[in-house]
Formats: structure tokens, sequence, C-alpha cells
């Protein structure tokens, strides 16, 4: 339960990149490493720097890689921050990865202009809209991929609405290899201004479905679709034929199309609540598909031992975002917080919640997918 540039320059950046994470304190268990940094790339024939975050767990191996990248912001690119994609990336690194969230061009702090034209109503051009924003995360995992900490046989993309669209497209690239790709809420619809959708544009949606033809040809890796049915910008029949034209030409895609989600279920990826309904599609996904996740099984020790209703409590538990922490009560009682800004910020309010219910002094017991006082539980497939 819980409570309420030359190129020396370029050269000697990414020397000072690829060493970084050499310098970082290491990471304890149940906790994660967080490394802001400027990234260089080169996209076509010019360099740039990429605000990114990557975010893992103790360096004592090699990590498969998770990208994430966001959505169009309505308003300022500028305006745009890495925070919108730091708790995801703290979930992806609880469950064994190296996540790496990156700002495309223009968006932050990241280099250069965000590449906007996608055509008009008349003449629509969602794929130059498509590729251009995955060029910079084809540049993005170019760069990661000289980190030596890195699987790069072990590539997972996962973006969120233009975002989504963008990963899509890098998918169906024969110069990158993926082992999956997560769209969340993905698209690309004409606006009229913020958040105010054309819906008189039949073109341009044409033209969006059939560029998910065109990935499909190429992008043979699961895909996995995740969308809410309120979502107002990629309704669910035009969500259907996104997908049959995808599969069509011989696309992988699971769609799971969620029950309506707040106001507007374009909001799942950020909005509260969001976070829990995706995170057991993805673990699922990930399971099946051979790929790291949290392990069920180092918990069955701690289940068999509780009552049904803290088995029930940790299981729902289990669901939860990161940072989280669970603490049991001397005799009986699981009580947990998620979704915190920091580990010791879970642990803290777990105990004390523990405290408050059951009068009595509290022990941790698991802290984000990590037993306490047990050995460390390397992530796997979840079955």
């Amino acid at each position: 339960m819980k409570s309420g540039v030359t190129a020396k320059a370029l050269c000697v950046a990414l020397a000072f990149w690829v060493g970084i994470h050499h310098a970082s304190a290491q990471a304890t268990s149940g906790s994660v490493l967080e490394e802001p940094a400027r990234l260089p790339v080169t996209i076509g024939d010019r360099n740039y720097a990429l605000d990114v975050l990557v975010v893992h767990g103790p360096a004592n191996n090699k990590f498969p890689v998770a990208l994430l990248t966001h959505g169009a912001n309505p308003g300022d690119p500028r305006a745009a921050t890495l925070d919108w994609l730091r708790e995801w990336a703290h979930d992806l690194a609880h469950r064994g990865w190296l996540a790496v969230a990156v700002m495309r061009r223009g968006y932050g702090k990241s280099d250069g202009d965000v590449a906007d034209y996608a055509g008009t109503c008349a003449a629509p051009n969602v794929g130059r809209y498509l590729e251009a924003h995955a060029d910079d995360l084809e540049a993005t995992l170019r760069g990661i991929a000289q980190r030596s900490d890195v699987d790069v046989g072990r590539v997972l993309a996962i973006g969120d609405s233009t975002g989504g669209a963008a990963v899509m497209a890098l998918a169906a690239r024969r110069s990158v290899h993926l082992s999956a790709v997560v769209n969340i809420s993905g698209g690309l619809g004409r606006n009229l201004g913020p958040f105010h959708l054309d819906p008189a544009c039949a073109a341009y949606e044409s033209d969006l479905v059939w560029n998910f033809a065109r990935f499909g040809r190429t992008a043979h890796m699961p895909t996995l679709w995740l969308y809410a049915e309120n979502d107002s910008w990629f309704r669910p029949g035009l969500v259907g034929r996104m997908r049959t034209a995808f599969t069509g030409t011989g696309g992988k895609a699971e769609l799971v199309m969620l029950p309506p989600f707040r106001d507007d279920g374009h909001t799942l990826f950020y909005a509260p609540g969001g976070r829990q309904l995706l995170l057991p599609e993805l673990d699922k996904f990930l399971g099946a598909n051979g790929l790291p996740t949290w392990n069920p099984a180092s918990f069955a020790p701690l289940l068999a031992r509780l009552s049904l209703q803290d088995r029930q409590s940790v299981e729902t538990y289990l669901r939860m975002p990161t940072e989280k922490a669970l603490a049991l009560g001397p005799d009986s009682g699981a009580y947990w917080q998620q979704g915190e800004r920091s580990l010791d910020e879970a642990r803290s309010k777990a105990l004390a919640f523990c405290k408050e219910q059951t009068k009595a002094e509290c022990s941790l017991a698991i802290e984000n997918f990590s037993l306490v006082n047990e050995p460390a539980q390397p992530s796997s497939s979840l079955h």
C-alpha cells in the first residue's frame, strides 16, 4: 500500500564522454547512477552536442542500451528538459539497462534547430520530419557505442508521441541494429496551434499511414505499441490503420489499446499514473522477447513467508515505477512508496509509513527490485 567545432575539439569531447562513467561513484545495491552529459555527434556534415542523461546500475559489466526520446513541445522547444525522461530512465536502469535519455536537436540544451517541416495538408511530407529526427537518434546510438560498458548487440528504443514515430523510422534503417522498439502514443499530426489538431487533414493522416507501411518493409524486430482509447491525436481507428500498414509489409507490432486515461490519453507517457499502466505491459513484452527486466523468481522466498494480503501488496509494489522501497512490520504488514525522486526518499517514506501504521519499528525488505540484506539478483526475462 502507499500513502498519499573543430575535429580536434570533437575528439577531446568524445574522449571525455567515453571516460566519464569511470570517474563516477559506484552505485549501491538497489540504486543507480546518473550521468548528465553533452554528447558530441555528427549528423550529415555538421557536428552537434546533444543533451543526454545516462542512467545505469553498478558498473561491473556491459549493459544493454535503452534509448529514450520525447515528443514535440507545442510551445518553446528550448523549454524542454531531460526531466521529461528522467523517471523512465530510472525505470529502465533498474531493469538492467544502460538508459540513454536524449534531447533531439533544438530541444532543451541540445545544439541545432528542430527539424519541424512535415509538409502541408495539401502536400504532406511526414517522412521528411521523421527521418530527420531518426538521424538524431542514430547519431546518439553511434556516440553511446563508444562507451566501454555497453553491449551494442542489445538495443531497445522507446519513444513517445513524435518520438514514438521517430523510433519506428529508426527501426526501419538497415544501418541500425535494434533488438526491440516501444512506440508509446506515436505518430505525427498536423496541428493548427498548441494541442489543436487539424481534424480535416485526411491527406496528412494517409501520408503517416503510408510511411508506417514503408517502415514495415525493413523493421523486422519485435515492436510494442501502447496507446489509450481517448488519445486526442491518434484515435484507435487511425492507430489501427497504421498497424495494418506496418504489419502488411512485414513489420511485427503488438498493439495494446489501454482504456481511456485522464482527460486525454495522449498524456500516458508523462502524466501521473501513466507509468503504472505502461510498465507492466513493457515488462511482459521484454520478458516475452528474452530481454532484461526485473526477475520475479528472486522474490519467491519472500512471498512464501508472507500472508496473502502482504503478498498481494508486494506483487502490486513490484509493478510500480521506481524509485521505490517496501518496508515490513515486525509481525505483518507491507508498506511501500513509489515514484520518488530518489531511493533515499523512498526508503525514509516507506519506513515512516510502516511505523505510522503498525506503531512499531519496521525494516526495509525491498529497494526498487533488490532484496535488502540478500545477494542482489541479476535482471532476467520475465516469464
